[in-house]
């Protein structure tokens, strides 16, 4: 997603989420385990900003709208993997996409 050159906020606001998880995912085992190490509550506060942000963007292409739905349906997929939601939310993103909405 990061060579995507859309000026859309939201997708900007989803490369900063991998960006933030990408950081987060580096911590060393040892500042996990304590976690009030400093740099394990530095990426973790990133992660949970860039969230935040990522959520409350608006995108402005179907690109963007397809950014949106694809953390939602990661989002639902992560607590049940089945549930009647995911199917509606990969519904949307196979529409979107066969409308050329996403790259």
């Amino acid at each position: 997603m990061s060579q995507i050159t859309v000026d859309d906020p939201a997708l900007a606001a989803a490369v900063e989420v991998q960006r933030a998880e990408a950081e987060f995912c580096a911590v060393p085992v040892a500042s996990v385990a304590d976690e009030l190490g400093s740099q394990y509550v530095r990426a973790d506060a990133r992660l949970q900003t860039a969230e935040h942000r990522f959520a409350d963007t608006v995108p402005t292409s179907p690109a963007g709208a397809v950014a949106k739905l694809r953390e939602l349906q990661k989002m639902l997929s992560a607590n049940d993997g089945e549930c009647v939601c995911v199917r509606h939310v990969q519904t949307v993103i196979a529409y979107l996409e066969a409308q050329g909405g996403a790259h």
